[in-house]
């Protein structure tokens, strides 16, 4: 849990899913289903409040899941049942309706075999995750038969997506911890600063300013590949680009800022400053029932608005963050709408003449109208 607000015993353990468990039981129900099955860490966090993310206070629940894994069962009646390590919630008040306590890989495989009988009739269904553990998957269908488990991915991330106010309170708390973060690395930027040093200051100062954890440290200083940590200078004409994430509670932020080591160009700082007019359209159009396809055209029509070609690997305009940094995105092909809820990153580039990519990302939460609740100075910062 946050150092801010350390865990006590006899305490209830923060549950994203909160009351909302008897929806989940219904949308369960609604697709023919018994019970689901849920063995990712983010799932089992979100329904029982369970500490198995990696970011947790004591990761240690993560780091055993090979031998001890924890599984959540929610019934269509709405009852949230816990399988776990037995020894890790002694003393611990669950806001769970049931705990299967088990203390070896053997008896947590039999817990879950009889947890999933008690539920799923004997002509009934049981859904699973698409990422469930195969010695676990197999277990559940020699108890059922094959024909009575189903990938039921769908219902869960739908719940995920919807998020509560104490969900967007963490996600707005992690948004604002990142955007002080790089900040201050901002102003240790100077020609020759090592990235692969200010990725680690970064690490650093995430913790420092009170993250459980670090999503994600995507600098770059040129057009090296940014997705792996390249040792590079910072030198005289490089653009900086600080993509930075960090974990509160387990909820994820992401956002991306940009330096110049130099007087900015004009037509970098122009480029950019049309990126940032497109993403603010963008995002002024989240408005509940706008369906995903709508918002990708809007994407496309301003581009071409603004005389910026779509960049070749282009595949969407943004994407849902919660538990996951990336939950969903939002893209063509699809029924889905934007809701009420949701909190949604808008992310969109373009790449210069000299093969830098440039442009802007920011997080809305999604009312009855977008509210953005990135607010770092979008400028490009000379250094």
């Amino acid at each position: 849990m946050n150092a801010a607000s350390p865990f006590q015993p006899g305490e209830v353990l923060f549950t994203p899913l909160g009351d909302r468990a008897p929806a989940l039981g219904e949308a369960i129900g609604a697709q023919g289903l018994d019970a689901l099955l849920l063995t990712s860490p983010e799932s089992v966090y979100y329904t029982t409040g369970y500490p198995t993310l990696p970011t947790a206070g004591n990761p240690i629940l993560f780091a055993l899941r090979n031998r001890l894994p924890p599984f959540a069962i929610v019934s269509a009646t709405g009852e949230v049942a816990l399988g776990c390590w037995g020894f890790s919630v002694e003393g611990v008040a669950l806001s769970v309706d049931r705990v299967v306590a088990f203390n070896d890989l053997g008896s947590a495989q039999d817990a879950l075999a009889d947890a999933v009988r008690e539920r799923v009739a004997p002509a009934g269904r049981l859904g699973v995750e698409s990422t469930c553990p195969l010695y676990l998957a197999d277990r559940v269908r020699g108890e059922l038969g094959a024909a009575h488990v189903a990938l039921a991915d769908g219902i869960i991330t739908a719940a995920r997506l919807i998020k509560s106010p104490a969900e967007i309170e963490r996600l707005a708390r992690s948004l604002e911890i990142v955007e002080r973060t790089v900040g201050e690395l901002v102003g240790e930027l100077a020609v020759g600063t090592s990235r692969v040093a200010l990725m680690e200051h970064a690490k650093r100062a995430l913790l420092a300013n009170g993250a459980d954890g670090v999503g994600h440290v995507t600098f770059t200083f040129g057009t090296t590949n940014p997705e792996i940590a390249l040792d590079e200078p910072l030198a005289a004409g490089g653009l900086a680009v600080l993509d930075l994430g960090g974990i509160v509670d387990g909820y994820c932020s992401d956002n991306r800022r940009y330096a110049y080591a130099g007087e900015v160009p004009a037509d970098l700082r122009a480029q950019h400053e049309t990126m940032v007019a497109i993403v603010d359209a963008v995002g002024e159009a989240l408005l509940p029932g706008t369906p995903y396809s709508e918002i990708q055209e809007r994407t496309r029509a301003l581009h071409r608005e603004h005389g910026v070609p779509l960049m070749e690997r282009f595949t969407h305009a943004g994407h849902n963050i919660g538990l996951e940094t990336e939950e969903e995105w939002i893209v063509d092909g699809t029924d889905a709408t934007v809701r009420g809820g949701m909190v949604i990153n808008i992310e969109l580039y373009c790449t210069t003449e000299d093969g830098r990519q440039i442009g802007d990302e920011e997080t809305y939460v999604v009312e009855d109208r977008p509210r953005r609740i990135s607010v770092l100075p979008r400028e490009i910062r000379s250094v």
